[in-house]
């Protein structure tokens, strides 16, 4: 049990220090969490009948390319919303 504790506690500890292969886990985790929450509050704008603005299609392509970025996850430069 005692162990079991420090090994989570070793782990979340290891999250917030730069460098380490936890920590760069957790930032490509938190950039996709962020990317996804953003596509999800634009998915309306997809519905039947609508028809985006070159805008919005180019806002949700940028947020999809987000992976790809040559400073994702350290630094990822995010799109502004139409």
């Amino acid at each position: 049990m005692v162990a079991s504790s420090l090994s989570k506690l070793l782990e979340e500890y290891q999250m917030y220090q730069p460098n380490t292969q936890a920590h760069i886990n957790f930032l490509h985790l938190e950039g996709r969490v962020r990317r996804d929450a953003l596509l999800l509050s634009t998915d309306w704008w997809t519905l039947e009948g609508r028809v985006m603005t070159a805008e919005q299609t180019a806002y949700r392509q940028a947020l999809r390319d987000i992976t790809g970025q040559d400073g994702f996850p350290d630094n990822i430069i995010w799109p502004t919303k139409p």
